[in-house]
């Protein structure tokens, strides 16, 4: 199991962060993402290594047309 934080840099609207948030909630091999209450760029992520990788899950982001690095912790 691994941890991970992807920042993205775009400032976006309230829906579409709950839509990444549920996308990445709804992917296999992740227990649990969750946007930082104190900074909206910061997305949490638990995920199963064996399962999906972090630059799968940092490639859902940016697919969606926005600018985001991965975080380790």
């Amino acid at each position: 199991m691994g941890d991970l934080m992807i920042h993205i840099n775009e400032n976006i609207d309230s829906t579409s962060l709950m839509d990444i948030e549920d996308m990445m909630n709804h992917t296999n091999g992740v227990n649990d993402c969750y946007m930082a209450q104190d900074n909206l760029h910061m997305m949490a992520i638990s995920y199963d290594g064996a399962k999906v990788s972090s630059t799968t899950l940092l490639h859902k982001v940016t697919d969606r047309n926005l600018h985001a690095q991965l975080v380790g912790f």
